[in-house]
């Protein structure tokens, strides 16, 4: 399915992919999990094992 989509998509949990396009902003907390906020506020947690993929197709 994430070929399907392409690179305009990217896995954050086992459960969900989202659309980079569609990212409002991303929330680091101080316990080290990170949240994502969809422009349509849908919040969504990406998981520690997706957490450096989701970093490296972002740039950050």
């Amino acid at each position: 399915l994430e070929k399907l989509l392409g690179s305009s998509f990217v896995r954050i949990s086992k459960s969900a992919l989202v659309n980079i396009r569609r990212i409002s902003h991303v929330e680091a907390s101080f316990n080290g999990t990170m949240e994502l906020v969809m422009k349509n506020g849908v919040e969504e947690v990406i998981t520690r094992s997706y957490r450096q993929q989701f970093k490296e197709r972002l740039g950050v």
